[in-house]
């Protein structure tokens, strides 16, 4: 509707000028720009970075960024922006794009090695052993999900995966040709793979329950 032609007329807005307002205003609302302060500062110091600091970490939680997340970035960015000298309103994009960077990197890199199967065949539990897969829409939880049965059905594991995503139009369908192709590459008298789903509109942590007492030993939730 933006871009409809009886928007440039009523206002008088040519369409590329209208367009350049519109990147000048999502530029403007850019987290980078609570830094523009720094722009000339002969050394950043703590002082002069707190405020700055302060609307990132507000601008974060207003994204649904996760409180404890939001403050280690921040710290991150912190104390790699202490010290240095930006001159131009470039190096500052460049810099802060760095630091976020690398805060990021630090915060998913997971800090143990995990080896599922060794888990798995260590486990001496009776409980069935559980992957999560949890995440916002087009994250890849669906995709990793697949990767990982794969990786499990290849080492002579039986998998039960639960279709848990019950609002996002298509899940269940996607997970439904995902254990298709795995039979079909893992094939047996007795599917190596099985989808446990109730459709679209449930309780999803319901459905993972259900699943989880079926009895099998090894689930995927996705």
């Amino acid at each position: 509707k933006k871009f409809a032609p009886n928007h440039f007329k009523s206002k008088n807005v040519k369409p590329l000028q209208f367009v350049d307002e519109e990147i000048q205003k999502t530029s403007q609302s850019s987290v980078f720009n609570f830094f523009k302060g720094l722009i000339g500062v002969q050394t950043i110091n703590k002082e002069s970075l707190r405020p700055a600091i302060a609307k990132m970490k507000e601008h974060l939680i207003s994204k649904n960024v996760a409180l404890d997340i939001s403050e280690k970035i921040c710290n991150s960015v912190m104390e790699q922006l202490i010290g240095q000298s930006i001159s131009t309103f470039n190096g500052v994009n460049a810099t802060l794009h760095a630091a976020i960077e690398l805060a990021l990197t630090n915060i998913l890199t997971p800090k143990r090695n995990i080896q599922i199967l060794n888990s798995i065949k260590s486990s001496e539990s009776d409980r069935p052993y559980v992957i999560v897969f949890c995440g916002v829409n087009g994250v890849g939880k669906s995709t990793n999900l697949a990767k990982v049965a794969y990786y499990l059905l290849n080492n002579n594991q039986r998998v039960l995966i639960a279709a848990c995503d019950t609002f996002r139009s298509g899940a269940v369908e996607q997970l439904k040709t995902h254990v298709y192709r795995f039979n079909s590459i893992f094939p047996a008298e007795t599917p190596n793979c099985i989808l446990f789903d109730k459709g679209y509109g449930k309780d999803s942590a319901g459905v993972a329950v259900e699943a989880i007492k079926t009895g099998m030993n090894l689930f995927s939730i996705d």
